[in-house]
């Protein structure tokens, strides 16, 4: 099975984020090299929802150029799940906009975060990848 290494700082980096904007859902990028992450980036949700996410297209753009200027790869992309859990909704099937990245999502569940990756192909299910939380 497939697998992406999340650091713990990243980890508590976007568990915050999702926390502090809750019930909204939270969405970024992860930057990484290797399958490993390297830094951790919020972007807005232009659509300030409970249940769907955009991200702002010139944050995103910008932080797209910083990622490769920097020589990373574009990890994965994170959205929140603030009232629900870390599976992909039926609206992030449909919405989904970049197949085939790495999808993580933040669910909540018994007032704790989980996280869970995904990948997304054309007209298939998704296909959940092993994440794993390192120290480093």
């Amino acid at each position: 099975m497939e697998s992406i290494k999340i650091q713990k700082a990243h980890w508590e980096q976007m568990r915050s984020h999702v926390n502090k904007i809750a019930p909204i859902e939270a969405c970024g990028l992860v930057a990484g090299i290797n399958n490993i992450s390297s830094e951790v980036f919020p972007i807005t949700n232009s659509l300030n929802s409970t249940t769907r996410y955009r991200m702002a297209e010139g944050e995103m753009v910008r932080t797209i150029h910083t990622i490769l200027e920097k020589g990373w790869d574009i990890l994965a992309i994170y959205h929140s799940h603030p009232q629900s859990p870390a599976v992909p909704s039926q609206t992030d099937l449909s919405e989904a906009t970049f197949l085939e990245s790495v999808q993580l999502i933040s669910g909540q569940q018994e007032g704790e975060w989980h996280l869970r990756a995904y990948r997304y192909y054309p007209n298939n299910l998704p296909e959940e990848i092993n994440v794993s939380i390192i120290e480093m």
